[in-house]
């Protein structure tokens, strides 16, 4: 500071700025002057305040645009994280990444909450959006993981598509949200800058005219503009920090990104592309995007750049087909933006994203979702849709659809015999057996097991249906080779043609219900449905509730019906043949409810309860006849209870509970029982025989026995079909068969007994072939166990049968016979008594 000169101290005290008033006497000038540098000097004022007020506000702007600016840096991280994450639980579910989703979904909350805390309307409304985009994506990410906990593929595309929909908006919103504010930060700056720079040159040209107080003004100028920079320094270097991570978050992308001019050539890409799909930076400069697209997609690709150009800021996807450095043509997600107006870009920009995995894992997916596994037909899902589109096209046109079920016969068989691998090379050749047997409009599926179904279609009468059906058989028909081995198989096959109105379940329906009926008839066979099939169906129904309540309920009976000796018609046992008295609908005979009762795995417990019912009664009558040898007692076992495990545990406490002595009881078979007994069966009937429990083939000479087999199990006596008696004695053929069959028996030592001896004709038949035992309705009709005892006592009726010398060919009358009466001939009951219990197996007997 320059020395207080004598006249500046003789100026007056009162001075403005610290400025002595110019002593009187001053040119006029002068008194000007120290005017004007007063106005100077208030002018410097007021400006520097305005400076200091401008300067405070730019920075107070700059800290809060520096805030915001994190805030979307810290939101696109976040939404970059959650789709990395999305992606990880699609292919491998785990709760770790559920809880990732979690916490990146809080993250980009609280960054949402940054933004919505700014003044500025754009950054409130935009964070408006994004809360409600973002709540969506969260909801639909909560479906997918949903989707793919219950593997619920389709559900899962869906899902992706919305997904992927609201993630690229979120990004580009924040991407060009982020943007925008970096460029206000610079311009905010810029004005910054300027505003100081002109206090920089205007405070000069004021300290000529203000000496001291410019030059202290100058001082503090400095000063102030220092602190100012700094400030602005540390902001403007946060700001391009945030820059850098944001451009690092866009260059190392995992998708392609390119920069196009207006004609669609590659002007840049981004520094990871080259990594993803091999083209360097020189080979794609000047070259045009379509290029590189698939030559087929070529005119989509056009369409996809022209789009862009037509809507700019707006982003435009396809997926194409795009050559990699490999010479492959990969799949990828194509968005395509229109930023030729923004100067910080001033092009196209083109991101491309390598779907080809996504797209196999998802074509994967659908044919695991449609295709069955094993042999590559169709699944039921598929197939019901086809079926639906064949009804619409039949109702459409007038026509008609049809439909086979087909069921393989017995084809369990090939499972246990070989095992389930070779069983499955046995579906895969019959699937492509029915494929080849197929036109080409029809259609195969598999439905599951040896279930198959064929939908023809365009059906003009039932011929057609028919035709199909045959065709398929006659195919099936031929000789398999599985395993090196020649397999025959033989398939049961229902037929339905569309009705009016129809729906896949109706339609699949009927023609099961046909299958079932082919299987009834015998297997190896097709069957049309009739309308009939759906009554018989309801009924089958209501007899599988009721005879799974009939055990329980007590209403099951035991009949019985006697053996006789040929010879003299006298009595040598009994056979016990079970009954059902129904509530409702009477007695039910066992040819009706047998064979459901094997399906519904019912023939166990009834079984066991003929049996322990058989032996109670036998104990029970031991010595009412006063005869000796005592009672013999036979039972009929089916070949599912072979499958029991406890059957011989079963039987011998039954034995032992009823304390009846196990050699006095039989155990009769079916003929293919014998010859289709596991290893498992065969050590059940020696397990039996070991007890002195006799074995006897029923039915016999109506199945295929080896008679080398015959001779390798523990079998004691024969019983000769009742089809054989039935045509004595007029037919040679039959005789020579019971004859052959009774030779047999003599020969290994077996007892042979006749069934279903009704007239005197085939009495004598038989006894002229030198058969010894018998039984028949000539000989009496089944009873009740009471009406059985008191026959034994001699007492059932004092009114005595119709002589067992009925005339040659005459049937027993049982309409001429009292209702109630047991016509039981007690003086015929010779001394050897033998009682046969044949629980429910014999449906020809009723």
């Amino acid at each position: 500071m320059e020395p207080t000169r004598s006249e500046d101290r003789a100026a007056p005290a009162d001075s403005t700025f610290g400025i002595s008033e110019p002593p009187t006497g001053l040119p006029r000038a002068g008194r000007w002057a120290w005017s004007g540098l007063a106005l100077v000097l208030t002018c410097l004022t007021a400006y520097s305040v305005w400076v200091a007020f401008m300067a405070s506000g730019m920075t107070s702007q700059v800290k809060q645009a520096q805030t915001i600016s994190s805030a979307y840096q810290e939101a696109r991280r976040a939404v970059l994280e959650e789709e990395g994450l999305e992606r990880e639980y699609r292919l491998e579910p785990s709760a770790a990444t559920r809880a990732e989703l979690t916490a990146e979904a809080a993250v980009f909350g609280r960054a949402l909450a940054g933004i919505l805390s700014s003044s500025a309307a754009a950054d409130q409304q935009l964070g408006s959006r994004l809360t409600v985009l973002h709540a969506d994506y969260v909801a639909a990410t909560a479906e997918m993981m949903a989707a793919v906990d219950r593997g619920d593929t389709e559900a899962v595309r869906i899902i992706d598509v919305r997904t992927e929909r609201d993630l690229a908006q979120i990004e580009t919103d924040l991407t060009d949200a982020a943007t925008a504010r970096v460029l206000a930060v610079e311009d905010d700056m810029a004005a910054l800058a300027m505003t100081v720079q002109g206090a920089i040159q205007i405070t000069p040209v004021i300290f000529l005219g203000g000496f001291l107080v410019l030059l202290v003004l100058r001082i503090a100028l400095r000063t102030y503009d220092r602190r100012i920079r700094e400030g602005h320094g540390r902001e403007i270097d946060q700001a391009r920090h945030n820059e850098h991570r944001f451009r690092s978050l866009v260059q190392n992308a995992a998708d392609i990104i390119l920069i196009l001019d207006e004609a669609g050539r590659v002007r840049y890409q981004s520094p990871s592309a080259e990594g993803l799909w091999g083209h360097a930076d020189a080979d794609i400069q000047g070259q045009t995007l379509i290029a590189f697209v698939d030559p087929e997609e070529g005119r989509a690709a056009e369409e996809l750049l022209g789009g862009a150009r037509a809507a700019p800021g707006t982003d435009v996807r396809s997926e194409l087909g795009i050559l990699f450095a490999d010479g492959a043509f990969r799949r990828c997600e194509t968005i395509v933006r229109n930023l030729l107006g923004e100067p910080g870009v001033d092009g196209i920009v083109a991101t491309l994203r390598d779907v080809t995995d996504r797209r196999r894992l998802e074509a994967e997916l659908t044919r695991m979702a449609f295709r069955d596994s094993l042999t590559g037909l169709a699944n039921r899902a598929l197939f019901e849709d086809r079926l639906e589109l064949a009804l619409q096209r039949a109702e459409r046109h007038e026509r008609r659809a049809g439909l086979l079920f087909i069921d393989l016969d017995n084809f369990k068989h090939i499972n246990d015999a070989l095992g389930h691998e070779e069983g499955d090379r046995a579906l895969i050749a019959v699937a492509r057996r029915i494929e080849s047997a197929l036109r080409g409009s029809d259609s195969a599926a598999r439905l599951g097991g040896d279930e198959f179904t064929v939908l023809v279609d365009d059906v003009a009468e039932e011929a057609d249906a028919e035709a199909a059906a045959r065709r398929v058989t006659e195919e099936l028909r031929l000789p398999l080779v599985v395993g090196g081995r020649d397999l025959v198989l033989t398939a049961s096959v229902g037929i339905a043609l569309s009705l009016p109105g129809d729906t896949p379940e109706r339609f699949l329906r009927r023609a099961d219900l046909a299958m079932y009926r082919a299987k009834t008839m015998g297997k190896a066979q097709s069957q049309l449905f009739d309308p009939s099939m759906e009554a018989k169906a309801r009924q089958r129904m209501r007899m599988e509730g009721d005879l799974r309540q009939a055990l329980e309920q007590g209403e099951f009976v035991t009949h019985y019906q006697p053996i006789v000796r040929l010879a003299d018609a006298s009595w040598v046992g009994f056979e016990a043949l079970l009954r059902w008295r129904h509530p409702e609908d009477g007695l039910v005979l066992p040819g009706q409810f047998i064979p459901l009762a094997e399906e519904l795995q019912l023939i166990v417990p009834m079984g066991q309860f003929v049996l322990e019912q058989a032996v109670g009664d036998l104990t029970s009558w031991h010595g009412i006849a006063g005869s000796t040898p005592p009672l013999r007692l036979s039972v009929n076992l089916s070949g599912r209870q072979f499958d029991h495990p406890g059957l011989v545990t079963d039987i011998e406490r039954a034995v032992h509970t009823a304390g009846l002595d196990p050699c006095r009881l039989t155990l009769e078979i079916t003929e293919s029982t014998l010859m289709d007994g596991s290893v498992s069966a065969r050590d059940k009937l020696h397990g039996l025989a070991a007890l002195g429990i006799r074995i006897a083939i029923d039915d016999f000479g109506t199945g295929y026995s080896s008679l080398s087999r015959l001779r390798s199990f523990p079998v004691h006596a024969l019983k000769i079909d009742r089809s054989f008696v039935t045509d004595l004695p007029g037919d040679n053929q039959a005789a020579a068969i019971v004859r052959n069959i009774l030779a047999l028996g003599q020969d290994l030592g077996m007892q042979v007994t006749a069934e279903g001896v009704e007239t005197e004709d085939q009495r004598g038949a038989l006894i002229d072939l030198g058969c010894e035992l018998a039984q028949g309705y000539l000989f009496g009709r089944p009873v009740s166990a009471a009406e059985t005892r008191l026959a034994l006592r001699g007492g059932a009726s004092r009114e005595r049968a119709p002589s067992s010398r009925r005339r040659r060919g005459q049937k027993v009358n049982a309409a001429s016979r009292p209702p109630g009466r047991v016509w039981i001939d007690p003086n015929t009951i010779a001394p050897s008594h033998q009682l046969v219990v044949i629980p429910m197996f014999n449906a020809a007997e009723g």
